[in-house]
């Protein structure tokens, strides 16, 4: 099962993917880059993961200080 993290994963290396074939294919003036898409990728994959350990974090119980 993938869960939030994967389909979220996924989803953020999807559409760097279609962020730089767009690039190439719609613009004039810009090219498509493999160093373009691993940035992308890279950044999806951590936004993913701070995402996941925010949401982990947030719902770990609090216990007060006796």
């Amino acid at each position: 099962r993938l869960g939030d993290f994967g389909v979220g994963l996924i989803i953020a290396m999807a559409l760097g993917v279609c962020m730089e074939i767009m690039q190439g294919l719609l613009t004039a003036n810009r090219q498509a880059e493999w160093l373009d898409l691993v940035a992308n990728l890279t950044g999806g994959l951590i936004a993913c993961a701070a995402g996941y350990l925010w949401l982990k974090l947030r719902k770990r119980p609090t216990h007060p200080h006796s």
